[in-house]
């Protein structure tokens, strides 16, 4: 019997991206903001009205004043700031919606779970949550000491075919805003859905973690009244890492038939090299 540990590494990489992402904007580039109209952008950060020099976080699309050109940058928004919140820089919009109640906990895996059955979406396998703080979650042996800024992890033991048994276990940190929380719970129910459908560890990993960020992607969409979900969904589909470029992989596939008959035919071709469409 095997055990398969699938982990969503951070969303922070913060220092590449932000050097990748953020670039010094001088003149007039960039004033006007195309998602406001009537008048001139103001910083995302203390609301000042931005002058002829700005810092631009391009994947998010915020923009802020140089005052706050040093700040830590917010683990979940990317806005700077000086707040801490379980152990990450938090600013306080973040902070005010974190995941911390088992009630709270209750009604985000019911929305991330309604979400999915309403496209056919359901895993088979009993799933249980684990939310503890991430220090509790690595002495417990879910994440790694090697890997500070995890975020969420699916675990599950197989038997000789490949296929899960028991229960599959989704662990994620206490402390996370409500969407960001729901995003990663949506992307580690992508790994619990391929588990299931036994084509977890069979496909490109790649592949893999495209299938699951396009359930957060999917999830996020739904959101569409959230500024916030907006922004992480333009942010999921600009990212170079192994996650984008799989949602770039997967994306065509999915929206020519659908996520369900995607995930099928994604079973089907398990173990042969995939070819986007």
């Amino acid at each position: 019997m095997g055990t398969k540990l699938r982990a969503v590494g951070a969303r922070k990489e913060a220092v590449r991206r932000q050097n990748q992402s953020t670039q010094l904007r001088g003149g007039m580039l960039g004033m006007n903001n195309p998602r406001r109209t009537g008048g001139p952008r103001a910083c995302d950060v203390c609301g000042a009205q931005l002058r002829s020099v700005y810092i631009e976080y391009a994947p998010m699309g915020w923009s802020w004043c140089t005052t706050h050109q040093f700040w830590p940058q917010c683990h979940w928004c990317q806005l700077p700031t000086e707040g801490i919140n379980a152990g990450f820089a938090c600013c306080s919009a973040c902070r005010d919606e974190s995941i911390c109640s088992r009630d709270q906990l209750i009604e985000a895996v019911k929305q991330v779970g309604l979400a999915m059955a309403q496209r056919g979406l359901t895993v088979t396998n009993p799933t249980r949550m684990v939310l503890r703080d991430s220090r509790e979650l690595i002495e417990r042996g879910f994440f790694s000491i090697e890997s500070p800024d995890q975020l969420g992890v699916t675990r599950y033991q197989t038997d000789s075919s490949g296929r899960p048994v028991g229960t599959i276990t989704i662990a994620v940190p206490i402390g996370l805003p409500a969407t960001s929380f729901q995003r990663i719970l949506a992307h580690e129910y992508g790994h619990a859905l391929l588990a299931s459908l036994a084509m977890s560890g069979r496909l490109d990993a790649v592949v893999e973690e495209g299938s699951a960020e396009n359930l957060a992607l999917t999830f996020l969409e739904l959101r569409g009244d959230s500024d916030f979900a907006q922004r992480l969904a333009m942010e999921m589909r600009s990212r170079t890492d192994t996650y984008g470029i799989g949602l770039r992989q997967v994306l065509p596939l999915v929206e020519a038939i659908g996520p369900r008959a995607a995930a099928q035919r994604l079973s089907s071709a398990a173990g042969r090299a995939y070819r986007p469409i």
